[in-house]
């Protein structure tokens, strides 16, 4: 959220929002401004007399039929707003295509029309270098090149475009997103179109997560101790440890423990994957983050017993390795 609304009101977004004047006349200029989302939720909340997700359980998740849903929390208790929410991409189609249909679902009225074409329409210019950031902002969604949509770091993205009648959902882990949505329209739009229009349009195969890449004689996973070498990324994270089929990461929160299975596969434990190879005598181990858009990646050196550690897409925050799920 920045200085401007946490210093200020002594680490309440919404004091701080109150006690920074803005620079511009409101509504002449765009701004990302994430403590306003905040605001809306915590004023949702205090009205409510419950939290931002009890508040729309009956109202939105249920009607839609969203299941398996949690949103952070900050210090004081309240649920984020602006970021946080945790959700299927099934749930994320299911909003999209409730805007398609103008806020109809199932022959019921779960949103007026006319919020629907308010929301989202361009309230505001917003002057961004990259062209599907560049055609206007409304009440929390963009204007693209092509309909509209919400938009979340690395690319989690509900797309809603009117002139094919479709909603495209994506929950992925890229810092271009510019280029995912390029890919959008030069792949998926045209055989959205017209039957004419669909020959020689791509077609991917099936999805498959990528392991790490082996390279020379594999070693052994013997149980050892790794400290952070001079090219750790993760200042928290201090002690990497092989324990039997275990990988065990400890950092300044709770010890995460996720198990090794084949180096062929992945290798689940609660909200975490793992693979793993050897590659000239080093250990790459991917720690994937399922319910997150985040991927560790792990370099073990058994010669000098240290390890390097990065991150493929940086977390917005620094949470504890353990808290990298959705809320319980």
């Amino acid at each position: 959220m920045g200085y401007n609304s946490w210093m200020p009101g002594n680490g309440d977004p919404v004091l701080g929002l109150l006690l920074v004047p803005p620079e511009q006349e409101p509504g002449t200029i765009f701004a990302y401004n994430q403590p306003c989302t905040y605001t809306v939720s915590a004023i949702v909340q205090r009205v409510s007399g419950g939290s931002l997700t009890e508040y729309l359980r009956p109202r939105l998740f249920e009607p839609l039929g969203i299941t398996g849903y949690g949103w952070q929390t900050d210090a004081s208790g309240r649920e984020l707003g602006f970021t946080g929410l945790h959700a299927t991409t099934e749930a994320i189609a299911r909003l999209g295509q409730l805007y398609l249909r103008n806020g109809a679902w199932n022959g019921r009225q779960l949103l007026s029309a006319e919020w629907v074409a308010e929301a989202t329409r361009s309230h505001v210019a917003t002057n961004q270098p990259e062209p599907d950031w560049n055609q206007g902002y409304g009440f929390q969604f963009w204007r693209g090149r092509h309909g509209y949509r919400g938009d979340g770091a690395y690319g989690q993205l509900t797309m809603i475009l009117p002139e094919v009648d479709a909603v495209v959902a994506i929950t992925s882990q890229s810092p271009d997103m510019q280029g995912l949505l390029d890919a959008v329209w030069t792949h998926l739009l045209p055989a959205l179109t017209s039957e004419a229009d669909r020959a020689g349009v791509w077609s991917p195969s099936s999805p498959s997560l990528a392991r790490p890449v082996p390279a020379g004689r594999p070693g052994e996973l013997v149980p050892m101790t790794f400290r952070a070498g001079p090219r750790n990324e993760l200042a928290a994270l201090h002690t990497v440890e092989l324990r039997a089929g275990e990988l065990v990461l400890a950092d300044a929160g709770p010890e995460l423990t996720a198990r090794l299975g084949a180096p062929d596969t992945w290798t689940t434990t609660g909200p975490v994957a793992t693979a793993y190879a050897w590659a000239d005598g080093r250990l790459l181990v991917d720690v994937v983050f399922v319910e997150t858009p985040h991927r560790l990646h792990l370099v073990l050196n058994p010669t000098v017993g240290q390890f390097e550690a990065r991150w493929q897409t940086l977390p917005l925050g620094e949470p504890p390795l353990s808290m990298f799920h959705m809320p319980r």
